[in-house]
């Protein structure tokens, strides 16, 4: 006789190095094996180190809440993320195996979708996320194979570098057929030679962040140069659906772009487009985009997209006949219920050393392999090359110098990232 009980239907992690990296290594190096990742987020979570909750809010959309509670679905938050829970039907033929089907079946064609809300206000301070971008698209994150993506992991794959793209510093792009990170900003047309080598696959990059209302805005540089934008959309086919120019001069520092309908008036449909920003100071986006007015939220991080209609077995959550990809088969194998991941990299970052005194030569001499001294500047150091934030102490190189502190200021100046840390009698640089 068959059973009602409740079984996972899928689940979302979201993997941030800034609480999980080790020794100024990152978690998603590869060295770790999947069982020793699943140790490493216990071990953290027992000693209270590892809770999701306190820096970001996951909520389903409003069209979700109504189909978890058609389908008898539950939405369970988790210390890295959530999962969904489905009222099931157990299946057991007599052969050994054990598969589950949802007491409701569910259509081929739902799409379960979630907002992220930061909680903590340095949240994106401390991952690795532009903060001066043009254009207001919040990140998209699917179960949708057709992109080239690598399980668990839901982000779209890093693009190539192009040098006719600007780089925020930390952006990722693809070097050499290796992931690479902007040491510092990289105007559009310099060569690619400020990157550095960047561990991991299937991380949270720039291409993720596409989605956007079509009714959305442009952000202004503050520059009496510019004095036009154009704004072009197109389908994927490179056919022009709609286009703008603004004049831009005198003090503008925003300008609203609405794409609702093309060039004829008709409407257009909610999906993907390449769009295309220019201004005559040089400035080149190229990008493609999502638009979709009920899923954009300019006030969330990022939305989450989940399908049924998904048949990759690294990204599906049904099988073709309706089932649960969580089972057991004649042989005793178990499959585990789908597991995703957003994984997500610390901000790297410049670790500034600021003092009142000047800092003796001897001291600068001996800290001479981390740090380096500007010109004319007594009292500050600087790290050689960036560093990952983190929540623990970590060494630099054979250095334990002071790591800077959790709530830390982020400073930018000329193209790069600060983290400021305040070196005194009680907080010294290195022990005497």
């Amino acid at each position: 006789m068959s059973q009602c009980i409740f079984k996972r239907l899928f689940e979302v992690r979201l993997l941030h190095d800034y609480f999980l990296n080790t020794e100024n290594e990152s978690f998603f190096a590869g060295t770790l094996s999947d069982v020793q990742r699943e140790e490493r987020l216990r071990e953290l979570a027992s000693m209270g180190q590892l809770n999701m909750r306190k820096e970001i809010d996951i909520r389903p959309t409003e069209k979700t809440k109504q189909q978890l509670k058609d389908y008898r679905l539950g939405f369970i938050k988790t210390l890295t993320g959530f999962f969904v829970g489905v009222q099931v039907k157990k299946i057991e033929p007599g052969d050994g195996s054990v598969t589950y089907q949802p007491l409701i079946p569910m259509s081929n064609e739902l799409e379960f979708s979630f907002h992220i809300y930061p909680i903590n206000p340095r949240f994106k301070s401390y991952s690795n996320v532009p903060l001066r971008k043009r254009i207001e698209a919040i990140y998209h994150f699917d179960n949708r194979m057709n992109t080239g993506k690598i399980a668990p992991a839901l982000s779209l794959p890093v693009l190539p570098f192009n040098n006719d793209t600007a780089y925020e510093m930390g952006e990722l792009a693809i070097n050499g057929g290796a992931i690479q990170g902007a040491v510092e900003d990289v105007d559009s047309g310099s060569p690619p030679a400020i990157w550095e080598s960047v561990d991991g696959q299937g991380l949270m990059n720039t291409n993720d962040r596409r989605l956007l209302a079509k009714k959305f805005y442009v952000r202004l540089p503050d520059t009496s140069s510019l004095t036009q934008v154009d704004a072009i959309l197109k389908d994927t086919g490179g056919t022009v659906l709609n286009q703008y120019s603004y004049d831009v001069s005198g003090n503008v520092t925003l300008i609203s772009v609405d794409f609702a309908a093309d060039s004829n008036g008709d409407e257009i449909p909610d999906g993907t487009y390449n769009l295309e920003i220019t201004d005559n100071d040089g400035f080149f986006l190229n990008k493609e985009v999502l638009l979709n007015d009920e899923l954009f939220d300019r006030n969330a991080f990022a939305a989450i997209a989940i399908n049924t209609t998904e048949t990759d077995p690294g990204f599906k959550i049904l099988e073709a006949d309706g089932s649960l990809v969580g089972k057991t088969d004649a042989s005793g194998t178990v499959t585990p219920p789908p597991l995703f991941e957003l994984r997500m990299t610390s901000r790297r970052c410049f670790w500034r050393y600021k003092s009142r005194e000047n800092f003796d030569p001897a001291v600068v001499t001996s800290v001479g392999a981390a740090l380096e001294q500007p010109s004319g500047v007594d009292n500050m150091l600087w790290t050689i090359s960036p560093q990952s934030l983190t929540r623990i102490p970590v060494p630099i190189g054979l250095l334990n110098l002071p790591n800077p502190v959790e709530g830390a200021p982020l400073r930018y100046e000329d193209g790069r990232y600060y983290a400021d840390v305040y070196i005194s009698a009680i907080n010294k640089l290195i022990d005497s």
